[in-house]
Order: structure tokens, then sequence, then C-alpha cells
């Protein structure tokens, strides 16, 4: 009998040649659908014997006292889950795996069953605030009682050991986490474990878990694992953003990027501001009397290399109406979010172990705020030639010479921030058009009063100076900065070279993350080529027949072939936070949100949670090079098909990966062994 550590699965493969054996052995229809944990995303470690046992009717998740009620709240969510579901996995158990399952313990009387999970949370008060870098490690044990000081990493002899433990009827379920929201990564976990009974010997309704006794330690690759999702070209509803969360949490997802501005609208709802902000003011029917001066009184501050600063003045006694932004620059006034609406939605976040990072995207897709204040916009719906100005409809820049422009952002973070408890706010800063500011006299005019060319340089210093301002802002109410990869790579930007704590998100090239990282920056990645959700649906404008999208689509093979680390040493890899799945909003909407993220961003959770290769030390694909499981796709593919169907009995509706009948004899439809392989096609 082979004892290898690897998780509970619906695995092909237990052995390198188990791929070729399933092409060649026919499906058998009479298979008993024996239960299975197909675990995702796969756990970094994990044991198992082959006995299944019942969970207790009355089973319960033991809590240690005073817990805080975020971990109450959320053991009582997953008992409900449990409970209340009758999810039985499509997939069935390998030949192999069901043979060697003992059974004799599921129905009947004196069946032995688990009828507690004892949750040790060493932080039970909830003292250590949801954050990048908290510990997120857990141990989850079922029917073994495990060393208190024993390795983190378990190996084949551990395994072993477990294989052949003996329990008796008082075995119990222990799980240890250092906080309540890693504590809660663990209850996902064990949730997924239990499983409804397909076997005609146990009662309906049975719950039960196979292969056991079990153990596991679980830790993410990443700190950083993150959905992105945009709210300004199309709405979407509270109700789809709390089903993202869920989705998210069931897949360990632990950061929701809420891109919630951009040029198509501005659905926050927020109050007008009376008696103006920290930033200064100026009355509107003066906003263009303003007048620039050197000197060190001035509020708006920006500055070229050689730090000489060119500041703008304005009086502070002004009311903002705020409130126009939602009115005049959302779709409607029904596709909106108010604070009430942020706030509820980011505690249900944290709920679930997720932070949520906003983005106001500036000073580029700016189109939404000019209604309310056009004397701080420029460049205008360049209809019908919207490319002079932007990457694509409708153009608009926030004017970064403007004082009024400081003005209204300082009284727009000054109510959004606190709205968001994470200390790391996104900036924005992509595709800032220089052309239209080119074409904006009065950026033009200050630029030639201060001899600053008219060239690429020359308007880097003024979104230097645009860059200062912005992230003074957030490091006042102390927020972290993250940009999108053009201040650094495209720009050269004294705010951003001495400011190494910002943080880059790199979109495009795996060549770019190592450039970043070697600049000393610490990186979130999500590259367009493997994990834009949105791409290869077809373009959105009309009157252009090529229909072909900017980037190519991603299948869940795709994304979970991408190794954020490729090509990078040891050092430089402590750099890169992790990533996030980005999904933009210009084909999406409530009616097909689910479909497009889900389940091919559960790809990107596991490769950021416990890679997609066991032949590297860094658990990640290192590319053809390997010769051996260089992907573990064919193992993840039994697990992600199962995992769809878990997603879906939780009103997810992730689209299918396989037809059914594949999903029912897994391996047998794989890519045919006598044919030609698909990369010899490539080829």
């Amino acid at each position: 009998m082979i004892h290898a550590f690897y998780s509970l699965s619906a695995a092909v493969a237990l052995v390198s040649n188990v791929f070729l054996l399933s092409l060649l052995v026919s499906p058998d229809p009479l298979q008993p659908p024996v239960a299975q944990a197909a675990l995702w995303p796969k756990p970094a470690y994990a044991c198992h014997g082959h006995r299944t046992v019942q969970v207790s009717n009355e089973f319960r998740f033991d809590l240690p006292q005073d817990s805080h009620p975020r971990l109450v709240e959320g053991a009582a969510r997953f008992r409900n889950r449990i409970f209340n579901s009758d999810f039985v996995s499509p997939v069935p158990m390998s030949a192999e795996d069901a043979k060697m399952e003992d059974r004799s313990q599921v129905g009947g009387g004196g069946a032995l069953k688990l009828r507690s999970l004892v949750v040790d949370v060493e932080d039970r008060l909830g003292s250590i605030a949801l954050g990048l870098g908290i510990d997120e490690s857990y141990r989850l044990s079922i029917a073994y009682d495990e060393e208190p000081d024993s390795d983190f990493e378990l190996d084949a002899e551990v395994c072993k050991q477990i294989a052949k433990e003996p329990f008796g009827p008082g075995f119990k379920g222990i799980l240890k986490a250092k906080t309540i929201y890693v504590a809660l990564h663990g209850l996902e976990t064990f949730t997924q474990l239990v499983t409804n009974s397909a076997h005609d010997t146990a009662p309906s309704g049975t719950k039960e878990i196979a292969q056991t006794p079990l153990l596991i330690h679980d830790r993410p690759l990443f700190p950083h694992r993150g959905v992105l999702l945009d709210t300004s070209r199309n709405f979407l509803s509270m109700v789809s953003l709390y089903r993202t969360i869920d989705a998210m949490a069931m897949n360990k997802f632990n950061v929701f990027h809420w891109h919630i501005v951009d040029s198509p609208s501005f659905p926050i709802a927020l109050d007008d501001q009376v008696g103006g902000s920290g930033g200064g003011g100026q009355d509107e029917d003066e906003a263009d009397d303003y007048e620039y001066e050197d000197g060190s009184n001035g509020e708006h501050v920006y500055k070229d290399r050689t730090h000489t600063k060119i500041k703008a003045t304005w009086t502070n006694n002004n009311n903002i109406p705020l409130s126009q932004l939602a009115a005049k620059g959302a779709f409607s006034e029904k596709m909106v979010y108010t604070k009430k609406d942020i706030s509820e939605f980011v505690d249900y976040a944290m709920d679930r172990g997720i932070r949520v990072i906003p983005e106001v995207d500036m000073p580029g897709h700016a189109w939404s705020w000019s209604k309310a204040f056009p004397e701080i916009t420029t460049c205008l719906d360049g209809f019908p030639s919207y490319s002079r100005f932007s990457a694509e409809p409708p153009s608009g820049q926030l004017n970064p010479v403007h004082p009024k422009t400081y003005q209204v952002i300082q009284g727009v973070y000054d109510q959004v921030l606190p709205l968001f408890k994470d200390k790391f706010v996104h900036g924005g800063a992509d595709e800032v058009n220089f052309n239209c500011w080119n074409a904006t006299k009065s950026v033009v005019d200050l630029m030639e009063s201060k001899n600053i060319p008219r060239s690429k340089e020359g308007f880097d210093r003024v979104l230097d100076g645009f860059t200062e301002r912005q992230h003074e802002m957030l490091r006042h109410a102390g927020k972290r900065p993250i940009v999108w990869e053009e201040p650094l790579l495209a720009h050269d930007l004294t705010t951003i070279k001495e400011n190494k704590d910002t943080v880059i998100q790199v979109w495009t090239s795996a060549e770019n993350i190592k450039k970043t990282v070697r600049q000393g920056y610490e990186v979130i990645t999500g590259s367009a080529d493997y994990w834009y959700m949105d791409c290869g649906f077809g373009d959105w404008l009309g009157n252009w027949t090529m229909g072909k999208s900017w980037c190519a689509y991603s299948d869940w093979q795709k994304a979970y072939s991408f190794n954020p680390l490729l090509g990078l040493n040891s050092k430089e890899s402590k750099k890169v936070l992790g990533g996030e799945a980005l999904l933009w909003g210009e084909q999406v909407d409530n009616t097909n949100l689910d479909t497009k993220l889900w389940p091919r961003a559960s790809a990107v959770a596991e490769v950021l949670w416990s890679g997609n290769s066991e032949d590297s030390s860094s658990k990640l694909w290192d590319g053809r090079k390997q010769t051996k499981n260089t992907l573990r796709h064919i193992e993840a593919l039994d697990r992600i098909n199962e995992h769809r169907f878990r997603m879906e009995a939780e009103k997810i509706l992730a689209e299918p990966l396989q037809p059914l009948w594949c999903v029912k004899n897994p391996g047998h439809c794989n890519w045919p062994i006598l044919d030609t392989k698909p990369e010899d096609m490539e080829n």
C-alpha cells in the first residue's frame, strides 16, 4: 500500500503512471458513489486513513469561553451549512481508495460518531486585527491525537502511522489556530470534509467524513489572496457583492479589492461638505480665478526632480456639494452604495476573514466626476475619437493644477476612507494619458510659466505632484497606498521613489514583477494573460466586426498554471505579497457575475494558497523543464469539479467545466494518450 502525504481528494493519480492507466480502464457506471473529501484549496500538508465515520446529529463546535462574536457566529453559520446542505458530490472516490475504505462504522445503532470539534483559538477574544501578515496557519485533526510540539511539515512516515491509527468510541476532532480569522479557514476545511452519504447502507440524511483518521497542517503561500470587482462600468447589487464574499470565503480568499469608482459612474452616495476640508477650499464661482505662487504657504503641492515646489493657494471656508457626485455621476438613484451599505458590507466580509480594500481610481478614468465638478475635469468624452485621451470611453481626467481638484479629493477621502477598516487603500493611477493634459490650457499655461517642458519628462513632473498630494492625504488618514504598475514602470515619479512602502500592483507581465521587486517594492500580481477573468468574451466596442477581445480567455487550467514567483530568487520572492483574480466590469453585471468568476477564480485561489505543483520547492510550477507532475491540474480537475458543485449547492452559480459524464468518470476525458498532445499542436 502506498502512503504519501497529499490532500484528501478525488485524485486520479497516486503514482506517476496512474494518468495512463486511467485512460485504459473502462468507466464503471455501477461503481458505488463513496463519499470523499475533495478539499479546495488543497491543504499544505495532509495525511489520512481509510475509515468513514458518521457525524452525530447532535454534533457541535466546542468553542473557548468568551470567544469573539465573529467566531461564535461563524461556528453557527458553518454548523447550519453542514446540516442544511443536501449536497452530494457527483465525483466518485477513486476505485483504489474506495476498495480500501472501511464503512463498517456508518449506519446502525453502534456506529462510531463524531460528536464535536474542539476549536482551540489562541486569540479567542479577537485582539489581533485582521490584516496583512497575520499568522494564517492552522491544524485540524479527526480521531488522531497529535503531539503538541510536532513538526508542521508532515512526511510519509507520519502519514503511514496515521493510516494505521486505531480509535474508539471517544474520538474527537480538534482545530487549532492563532486567530479567530484563521479558525474560520479551518472551519471551512472541516465543513468541506463533511458530506451527505450517498451509500445504500446509510440512512437518508446521514452526514459522514471519509478517510479518517485525519491530520491537516495548513497555511497559505501568500498573505494577499484577492478578488477585484469593478462596480463602476456596470452596477452590481449588494446581494451580488455579499454572494461574492460567501464564495471567496469558500475558496480562502482574504482580500476584496473594490474598484468602486471609474470613468463610467461614481456610485458612492456622499454627503455635502459644510465649511471646507483640511485640504483648503474655494468658492465654485471663483474656480477660474485661482493663481499659483512659489512659497511655503500654499496647500496644493507638486514637485519636480529638483524638488522645486509649485503651489496653489485657495481659501478654506466654502461648502462642497459632494452629494452631486453620485446624484449626477451614478447611473441612477437606485444604482448607488450608501455609507450604510458599505459599512455593513465591510463588517460582513470581516466576519468571514476577508479584508476590503477600496479603489477610487484617479487621476485618469475620471469622467464620472465631471457632471458634479466640470471645472476639475478635462478631456471629457472625446467622441468620436476617445482614444486620443483614454484607453476606453468615456475619456476624462482630473485637472492636476486646479486647486479645487484636491479640495474635492480630500472631501471624498474624508467620507470614504473611514468606512474601510483596512490599512491599505488603492490609489489607482493607471493609464494616465498625457495627450489629455497637453490639450488642457490651464495645465499647459502653468508648465510654460515654470519652464517645464511639454514632454513626457515634464508631464511626469505634473503627475508626480498629483501623486504626492494624493498619497499625503492617504498617509495622513493612516492608510498605506497601493498603485497600479504605471507610476513606477511607465513614469519617473519622485513620490514613488522616495516611498518604498508603496505597494505596486502589476497587471501586465511576469517580467514586470521582476522589475518591480528588484527595485525594492512589494508586489501584488494579477497578470492579464492569466488572471483577468473578463478576457476573451469578444470586444464590447460597437461598429467593429472583428469582435476580438484585447486579451485572451483564460480557462481554469491556464489560470492554474501561473507562477507569480517565476524567475525570482528567494529574497525577491518575499516581496511578492500575493495576487488577485480580476474581473473588470465592461461585460459583467448581476446576471453573469458568478459564471464569469467561478470556478475559474478558484484556480487562482489554490495557486495563492498551496501552489500548483508538487515537483518544486516553492510548490509553484517552474515551466516545462519539470519532468514529473509539472502541474497538478490532472489531480486538481476532480477536486475543482466537486468544488464547483459544492459552490452551486450554496447558491453560487459557478459554471460547469466539463460534461457531467466526465465529472462522474474521473480521468476519462483527459487528452487521449494515442493522439497528438496539446503542446505539440502549439508548435
